[in-house]
């Protein structure tokens, strides 16, 4: 938040612990805080520094904070402001209070740092746009009531629905465009009641609107289906925005029309276009995952026709296994519906337990996973996976003579990388041999996800990957 945009809060509280407490924490965070510790005297320094909000404890000696915000709420230069209560008091009875004296919400303490933080966020997004509209509003309703020739001209060249009612079923004056849309002459509609034109049930639909802006003395919004003159439905974006007498009471509505229509269909289009890219792209994993087993089974069927042993086999197998890691990735996306991302420790899970059942008759290692990441997308993970499925598999090949092991895996996520990978192993003859194991395969699939790699000594005893694109 920039030195130009901080916004100013007014802290009304008699508790010295709450005010150090919300006080620092906003400050933090960039606002301006002002306090008032006396309920008499929060009017008074609240007309003085004018805040974007006001933080209102209950319970306080003399006034309470129901009393001081209705106080408010009769002052015409305060009214605007938007009030949330700040009180150990959460039953339901004085929520309904504090919403009905005016307020806009309503927190119980002890506070918690996310919520007040987030709602006053929240509240001074809808207080600013409230006043830009409001602002926007009373220019077009000075226009309308102060109508010249070229000012009428104006209104009704615009593309807008504009119009205000008198009361909430009773129009006042119109613009073209809402008469056009109607289908009636603007004499047929100012100064008529909705249902002297209208189908009843379409004149009770927007009683229902009307009222509600007239009773809340705030700008309502709704989007709204209506036919218009040729039959058509369409969609309209319409704004209430009530305007107020000297006594504060509700003399009229200014209502704004916008056909959304287009922009509606367009949205539903790119949603349904979406769904069968969606649809087609889980056909395509799909496909590739029915692919590569059949290049899975063709291998298994080469491993049956060669001699038991020796390097051919081996090398057979460690194409099978990376093909598997492939394939798997393409399993998942195709179970979850997901195109973007699949669950790492699913994935690899499902490695391991492929290698271990292989070498479960050679093999005495014990193998723990430690996988603490989530979701990671399908480009990243498919190199991932066979980086595993290698250097795995070399370790267990070297091991086929039996002897007692332990395999540790562990991913996790840190604040210098986004994904941190550690495989060791002890007990296990790693020697120098690099049987079933392809260095230059690794780093080539390192360089695809812009990693870097570590290397053991002896050889791929501690792994790292770091700066892993997820």
């Amino acid at each position: 938040m920039g030195e130009e945009a901080r916004s100013s809060i007014l802290i009304i509280d008699d508790n010295p612990i709450n005010l150090e407490v919300v006080s620092g924490l906003l400050s933090e965070s960039h606002y301006d805080i002002y306090i008032a510790k006396e309920s008499e005297r929060a009017l008074e320094r609240a007309k003085r520094i004018r805040p974007e909000l006001i933080l209102l404890d209950v319970k306080m000696p003399g006034m309470d904070g129901f009393e001081v915000c209705r106080l408010f709420q009769a002052d015409p230069e305060l009214c605007t402001i938007p009030i949330i209560f700040m009180t150990a008091l959460d039953d339901d009875h004085h929520k309904e209070r504090a919403f009905q004296v005016g307020a806009v919400d309503y927190i119980t303490k002890p506070v918690r740092r996310g919520e007040l933080l987030g709602r006053i966020a929240t509240h001074l997004e809808i207080s600013r746009y409230r006043l830009r509209l409001e602002e926007e509003v009373q220019r077009r309703s000075a226009e309308i009531y102060t109508l010249t020739q070229e000012q009428s001209l104006l209104l009704d060249n615009m593309e807008s629905q504009v119009w205000y009612l008198s009361k909430p079923g009773r129009y006042g004056r119109i613009n073209l465009a809402h008469a056009q849309f109607l289908g009636l002459p603007k004499t047929k509609i100012e100064g008529q009641l909705l249902g002297s034109f209208l189908p009843e049930s379409v004149a009770e639909n927007c009683l229902i609107s009307n009222r509600q802006a007239f009773a809340s003395k705030v700008t309502v919004y709704s989007e709204e289906w209506a036919v218009n003159a040729d039959g058509k439905k369409r969609l309209l974006s319409i704004t209430r925005t009530p305007k107020q007498g000297a006594d504060g009471e509700v003399e009229s509505v200014i209502c704004v029309a916008r056909d959304i229509t287009d922009e509606w269909l367009l949205k539903q289009r790119l949603t349904d276009e979406l769904k069968e890219k969606e649809l087609l792209l889980q056909e395509v994993n799909h496909r590739v995952k029915n692919n590569l087993n059949v290049m899975m089974s063709l291998l298994n069927l080469q491993l049956e026709e060669v001699e038991a042993g020796g390097d051919a086999v081996q090398a057979l197998r460690s194409s099978a296994d990376r093909i598997y890691a492939m394939g798997q990735v393409h399993q998942q996306a195709y179970e979850n519906g997901s195109m973007a991302a699949i669950d790492l420790h699913r994935y690899i899970r499902a490695i391991i337990e492929r290698l271990k059942y292989r070498y479960d008759q050679h093999n005495k290692i014990t193998i723990d996973l430690d996988i603490c990441v989530g979701d990671i997308e399908v480009v990243a993970a498919i190199p991932i996976g066979m980086i595993v499925s290698e250097i795995v598999t070399s370790i267990m090949h070297r091991n086929s003579g039996g002897n007692d092991g332990h395999l540790s895996l562990l991913i996790d996520s840190s604040e210098s990388v986004e994904l941190m990978m550690e495989l060791s192993c002890r007990g296990v003859d790693h020697g120098n041999e690099e049987r079933g194991f392809s260095r230059d395969l690794i780093n080539a699939l390192c360089s695809q996800i812009d990693a870097e790699m570590v290397w053991g000594d002896s050889g791929p005893i501690l792994l790292r990957v770091a700066r892993l694109a997820r």
